[in-house]
């Protein structure tokens, strides 16, 4: 926001694009060698992530139409992020309640 602020009066147009998780194809690194449920929950995060080609040409949309701001991600996603913006106290509550839960599975296993 403050490069677009500033870059405006020159007539510079900034854009943001969040992508979210991207499908890279990059498999160095692969769920059977990482240990661990922040691996686990990543790469299953990125099985449901945007393809590098339609990352590129969003980009080259956002750039010829000069939007300030795209976010690129699933419905849910999009839709926490609203819900985080607007309703903070309800987003972390769910998130708290499903970290508990998750723990308590974590526990029983």
């Amino acid at each position: 926001d403050c490069l677009r602020a500033e870059l405006q009066e020159f007539g510079v147009c900034v854009s943001t694009v969040s992508p979210s998780f991207v499908c890279s194809g990059h498999n160095q690194l692969q769920p059977k060698n990482c240990e661990g449920a922040l691996w686990k929950n990543f790469f299953r995060k990125l099985a449901h992530g945007v393809r590098p080609t339609e990352v590129a040409e969003e980009i080259l949309r956002t750039v010829n139409r000069k939007k300030q701001e795209v976010f690129m991600a699933n419905p849910i996603a999009k839709a926490a992020v609203y819900i985080r913006t607007f309703l903070p106290e309800i987003f972390f509550a769910v998130v708290a309640a499903g970290v508990k839960e998750k723990q308590k599975i974590e526990v029983e296993n």
